[in-house]
C-alpha cells in the first residue's frame, strides 16, 4: 500500500521524514494528511502549517490559518512555533541569531532581551547602552544614549556603562588638569550652573565645598 500511495520504502535513511500522497486516485491526495517515517513504518501524521510558506526574514511572525503562531528561525531554516511572549511584544521571534538583541516593545514600553530562553526583561539602562562599546580605552566617556525623547547621559566606567551625575556630564570635555586649577566654566549641559576646577577635579561652583578657597 505504500508504493500504491507513492511514498517508497520508510528505512533508516528516511527516519524522520513527512511524506505526502502523490497517488491522486487516492482520498488522502492534497489533503492535510502526511505520513511521518518513523521506526520502519509510515505513520498518519497531519501537514504541517508551514509547509508550503517561503522562508522569511529571521524572526518573523506569521499566524497559519488553523490559529496557529509561529516564527522563522533563520540558524534552523525553518519556521517553529512561537512562544506567547513573541507572539504578543511585537518583537518578533527570538532566535538562535538574535540572540543578545535588546529592544523595546511598544506593546508593553518594557525592555527585553532575547537570551536562551526566549525575551526577557532588561532596563531602560540596558536598552540605552545596547550596542555601544565600553572598553578600558574609553573609560570616562559621557554619551547621550536612549530613544530622542528620553535619552539619558551615561559614563562608562571600569565595570561597564553607568547613569552620569549632572556634574560629570556638565564638565565632560573641559579640562581640569594643575595648570587649570582655580578655572571658573560653565556646564556645557546646564548652562546656568558654574563649576570650580580644584585640584582633585570640578566641583560646584553654586554649591557649599570645601574645595574652592574662600579668596575665590
Amino acid at each position: 500500500w505504500v508504493n500504491v500511495l507513492g511514498l517508497g520504502e520508510c528505512n533508516a535513511k528516511k527516519e524522520g521524514e513527512i511524506a505526502k500522497v502523490t497517488n491522486k486516485l487516492s482520498m488522502y491526495y492534497e489533503s492535510r494528511n502526511r505520513f511521518l517515517c518513523s521506526d520502519g513504518d509510515w505513520v498518519m501524521s497531519v501537514k504541517p502549517d508551514f509547509e508550503d510558506w517561503e522562508a522569511e526574514e529571521d524572526g518573523s511572525i506569521r499566524w497559519s490559518e488553523t490559529g496557529d503562531c509561529y516564527k522563522y528561525d533563520e540558524a534552523l531554516e525553518q519556521w517553529v512555533l512561537a512562544t506567547p511572549r513573541e507572539q504578543t511584544l511585537g518583537l518578533g521571534g527570538c532566535t538562535e541569531h538574535r540572540n543578545g538583541l535588546v529592544l523595546k516593545s511598544y506593546m508593553d514600553y518594557s525592555y527585553y532581551r532575547c537570551s536562551d530562553i526566549g525575551w526577557q526583561n532588561v532596563s531602560k539602562q540596558d536598552y540605552d547602552t545596547y550596542g555601544h562599546e565600553c572598553a578600558p580605552d574609553n573609560e570616562g566617556e559621557v554619551a547621550l544614549l536612549g530613544d530622542e525623547n528620553y535619552a539619558t547621559y551615561y559614563i562608562c566606567r571600569s565595570d561597564g556603562w553607568d547613569e552620569a551625575l549632572e556634574i560629570e556630564y556638565d564638565t565632560y570635555g573641559l579640562d581640569c588638569a594643575s595648570k587649570n586649577v582655580g578655572d571658573v566654566k560653565y556646564g556645557v549641559v546646564t548652562t546656568d550652573k558654574r563649576y570650580y576646577c580644584a585640584a582633585n577635579g570640578w566641583v560646584h561652583f553654586d554649591e557649599w565645598s570645601w574645595d574652592v578657597p574662600t579668596e575665590t
